[in-house]
C-alpha cells in the first residue's frame, strides 16, 4: 500500500501540539524559534525556563505551525522530478541534513507507489547535526515503518562518512545523495566550520560511489527556496562533480540545471522552489 506522507505528517503534527502551545503562550514568532530552519535544535529558546522541553524546537518544526508540511510537499515535487523513468534497484538514499526524516517521508511516498516491495529495495541513511532531530527520525520510522528496520540508520553527524553506512545494507545499483535545504545560506553562515564539512561530504560521496563498482548510477539532488541564493551549491558541490577529474568510471552531467519548479500546496497557495540534480553514470 503506497505511503501518504502528508497523512503521516498530520498524525505527527498532532503529537507535537504541546510544543506549539508552549511557544504560542510565550508570544514568540516562528522565525525566532526556527530561524528559517537554521536554529540549533538541541538548544532551548529560553534556557532558564524549566517548562520548555529540550526537544520543543524540533517538535515545533514538525507541528502545524512549523515547516515540515511545506518541506514534505516541496520534496514530493522534487523527488518525482528526479525519479522519472526507471529506477535501478537496490537503492541507497543518503539524506544529508535529514532533520526528522522530512525527505524520507517524501521518498517513501514516491517509491512505494513505483517500486514493488520497496521496503526490501530501499536503504535509508540520514545524517544531521542535531541530536533531537536524529531521535525524532528514529521515532517516526519505528512508529510508521516507512523503511525496514534493517535498511534504516540515522547518525548525529556534521558530515557524511561512507564508512558509517551499515555493512548489512545491500550493495546499491543507484545511490542518491539528497541535499534538501541543508545548503541554505543562513544555515552555513551560523556555523562556519560546517562549510568545510559540506565540501568534505561532497568529496566523500564521490569517492564512495567510485569504489562501489556495482553502483551503476548516482544522483545528487539539490533543493532550496527560490530567491535565497545558491552560492553554496555552486561552491561546494558543482565543482567537485563537474569540474574535477572523473573517478571510478563515472561520468557526471548536470541532469537538471538549477531551475524554479512550481509547487501547489494543499493549503491552496503556489510557490516555486529551486531544484538541481547532478547525475553520474558508469558505463
Amino acid at each position: 500500500m503506497p505511503v501518504d506522507a502528508m497523512q503521516v505528517w498530520s498524525e505527527l503534527a498532532d503529537e507535537c501540539s504541546e510544543a506549539k502551545h508552549y511557544y504560542v503562550g510565550k508570544d514568540i514568532g516562528k522565525d525566532a524559534i526556527l530561524e528559517r530552519g537554521a536554529a540549533d535544535f538541541d538548544q532551548k529558546c529560553f534556557p532558564d525556563d524549566k517548562h520548555e522541553g529540550e526537544h520543543y524546537r524540533t517538535d515545533y518544526y514538525v507541528s502545524r505551525d512549523g515547516y515540515m508540511n511545506m518541506h514534505i510537499e516541496q520534496n514530493l515535487v522534487a523527488l518525482r522530478h528526479c525519479f522519472k523513468g526507471g529506477i535501478p534497484q537496490p537503492v541507497l538514499f543518503v539524506d544529508f541534513g535529514c532533520g526528522p526524516m522530512t525527505s524520507g517521508l517524501a521518498l517513501a511516498e514516491v517509491l512505494s507507489g513505483r517500486v514493488a516491495g520497496y521496503k526490501r529495495q530501499v536503504a535509508y541513511f540520514g545524517v544531521d547535526a542535531s541530536r533531537n532531530m536524529v531521535n525524532k527520525a528514529k521515532i517516526i520510522n519505528k512508529k510508521h515503518a516507512l523503511f525496514a528496520p534493517e535498511l534504516f540508520a540515522v547518525k548525529q553527524r556534521r558530515q557524511f562518512n561512507p564508512q558509517e553506512i551499515p555493512d548489512f545494507f545491500p550493495k546499491p545499483r543507484i545511490a542518491v545523495l539528497c541535499l534538501s535545504f541543508v545548503l541554505a545560506r543562513n544555515t552555513l553562515q551560523t556555523d562556519i566550520p560546517q562549510n568545510e564539512s559540506v565540501r568534505t561530504s561532497a568529496v566523500n560521496w564521490k569517492e564512495h560511489v567510485a569504489r562501489e563498482t556495482q553502483c551503476r548510477e548516482t544522483r545528487i539532488i539539490y533543493l532550496n527556496p527560490v530567491g535565497f541564493g545558491h552560492a553554496n551549491w555552486q561552491r561546494f558541490f558543482r565543482p567537485v562533480f563537474l569540474n574535477e577529474t572523473p573517478t571510478g568510471g563515472l561520468t557526471y552531467t548536470e541532469n537538471i540545471k538549477l531551475k524554479g519548479i512550481p509547487v501547489e500546496y494543499r493549503a491552496g497557495y503556489k510557490r516555486r522552489i529551486a531544484l538541481g540534480m547532478i547525475r553520474g553514470t558508469r558505463k
